[in-house]
């Protein structure tokens, strides 16, 4: 077995353990997986996660000076001239109409419907920009949403330029005026139309309030806004406003990793897991500190699923048949006891799940899932025969 030998590597102990777990396995899977050239590392800290993610292929990272050369590209693409985002934007706005007459049970109903039309018509002008392979999203289509290196859920609704640029990681004076900048190139009039329509609704408001606290408030305000118009909140959903694809992350006192917002998000949801295997690169990642539990045994589950899938597809082709008919059976839908939660989520981790818990506790999982149990078995076995019998491959 193949042990990455950079930041990651794991330590004597972690060594030590993770013999311990392969021991539980036939010496022929093992062989079989050193075969495939399973790597492992087990990093104890993000920026080594962050890293081994990007070695696996599992984030991908950008640059933004290649991003700076495309934004006066972006600044000519005109989202009004796709029809099928036009028409959304028609719907919406007559969601939105009979939204404002609407009794509270039914403006329950129509906020979640233009909240998905708004998701739906995000991804169309994504998929647009993509097409013409320009580094931009419109502001708010995916959760790449950064603060202090922290995931963050804003609300919905106007949001700054200022904001945008600390979502995604630009902090302090030059990179946030280097943000600015692409923002402005990429949106030009569109821009400058959002925030003129925040200025209007803002004088509006002042124009209707009686409470001098409440006037100096809204007129300090406008004051704010036109020193910096950088601090304006301007409506993504109405303007189109496209951002950088792009997020910047500190791995380090003078390190940082720039990747594009979806994977950030993988990186955000990842963060926090326990382990993760990257089918592509061979690699398996686990937690330093999970190195000696069963979260192990789940990560080397998927990496037997696909040395078995390489080596023998006309073999993983039937088996995985079996597979999809025990994960849609009625014990694995919730009518009696489950391998695991995790494991509804989708063949992929029942399979993982199923290995995890075979390896632990087989009499358990014949007695909740005999028929994921035999299939999990012949996994196993013949996994150990292909690494015992390369000429059987």
């Amino acid at each position: 077995m193949l042990f990455k030998n950079d930041p990651g590597r794991p330590d004597p102990e972690a060594l030590d353990a993770l013999a311990h777990q392969f021991g539980r396995f036939e010496p022929g899977v093992v062989e079989l997986l050193e075969e495939q050239n399973l790597k492992i590392i087990t990093p104890e800290t993000p920026k080594e996660m962050a890293a081994s993610m990007a070695r696996g292929g599992a984030l991908k990272t950008t640059d933004t000076a290649k991003i700076e050369a495309r934004a006066q590209e972006a600044g000519d693409f005109d989202p009004t001239t796709l029809e099928r985002a036009t028409k959304m934007g028609s719907d919406l706005a007559s969601l939105q109409k009979e939204r404002d007459g609407a009794s509270p049970e039914d403006a329950a109903k129509l906020d979640r419907e233009i909240s998905n039309l708004k998701k739906r018509r995000r991804r169309v002008i994504d998929s647009a920009l993509k097409r013409e392979g320009l580094p931009f999203s419109v502001a708010g289509s995916t959760d790449a949403r950064t603060i202090r290196e922290k995931e963050i859920h804003p609300k919905p609704g106007p949001v700054s330029v200022e904001e945008l640029a600390l979502r995604h990681g630009f902090k302090g004076a030059e990179q946030q005026n280097r943000f600015s900048s692409l923002v402005e190139k990429a949106n030009g009039d569109r821009l400058s139309q959002a925030r003129q329509a925040s200025i209007q609704k803002e004088k509006e408001k002042l124009e209707a309030v009686t409470s001098l606290r409440e006037r100096a408030r809204l007129e300090g305000r406008l004051e704010q806004w036109e020193a910096d118009p950088n601090t304006i909140p301007v409506d993504p959903d109405a303007h189109d406003i496209l951002v950088p694809d792009v997020v910047r992350y500190r791995t380090g006192p003078e390190d940082t990793m720039e990747m594009t917002q979806g994977s950030w998000s993988k990186f955000v949801s990842n963060n926090g897991a326990a382990g993760i295997y990257f089918n592509q690169k061979k690699l398996l990642q686990v937690d330093h500190e999970q190195s000696t539990d069963f979260t192990f045994t789940h990560e080397v589950g998927h990496a037997i699923d696909d040395a078995v899938k390489t080596t023998d597809p006309e073999f993983y082709r039937q088996w995985k048949k079996g597979v999809m008919k025990a994960y849609e059976g009625a014990e694995h839908q919730g009518h009696g006891e489950i391998i695991s939660e995790y494991s509804r989520t989708n063949t992929t981790e029942y399979i993982a799940e199923s290995v995890r818990l075979y390896m632990r506790n087989p009499e358990r999982m014949q007695k909740i899932d005999p028929e994921m149990y035999e299939l999990t078995e012949e996994l196993l076995h013949y996994a150990a025969d292909l690494g015992e019998n390369p000429e059987i491959r």
